[in-house]
């Protein structure tokens, strides 16, 4: 029994965090994967960044980093750039998350 609940413990504190969803879709879409992907990530991704936005940063800093994240990412009025331009911009952006997460634990 002690090994399953060691099991469950580790899946839903390590691999099944919810907030690293959007590192997670950020990281895959390097990928040639189908636009709907696309699409569906950057609804995914425009909303975490505006739940840290509006309920997780105190900073000012994190604030304006992660308001430029969902203009970025914005799905209703979507940024159009190229294939290797969006690679660039994801992994950057997943760098920034992965950032914001070890800094807002420390904290």
């Amino acid at each position: 029994m002690t090994q399953q609940n060691n099991l469950k413990s580790f899946v839903t504190n390590k691999l099944l965090k919810f907030d690293n969803i959007p590192i997670a879709l950020l990281a895959l879409a390097i990928l040639p994967l189908p636009y709907v992907y696309y699409q569906i990530m950057r609804w995914v991704v425009c909303g975490f960044a505006i739940n840290i936005i509006l309920n997780h940063s105190k900073n000012n800093s994190w604030k304006g980093i992660f308001c430029f994240l969902a203009i970025i990412y914005n799905p209703i009025n979507p940024l159009h750039l190229t294939k290797t331009s969006w690679v660039i911009v994801n992994i950057i952006s997943a760098i920034v998350w992965i950032l914001h997460e070890k800094i807002s634990r420390v904290n």
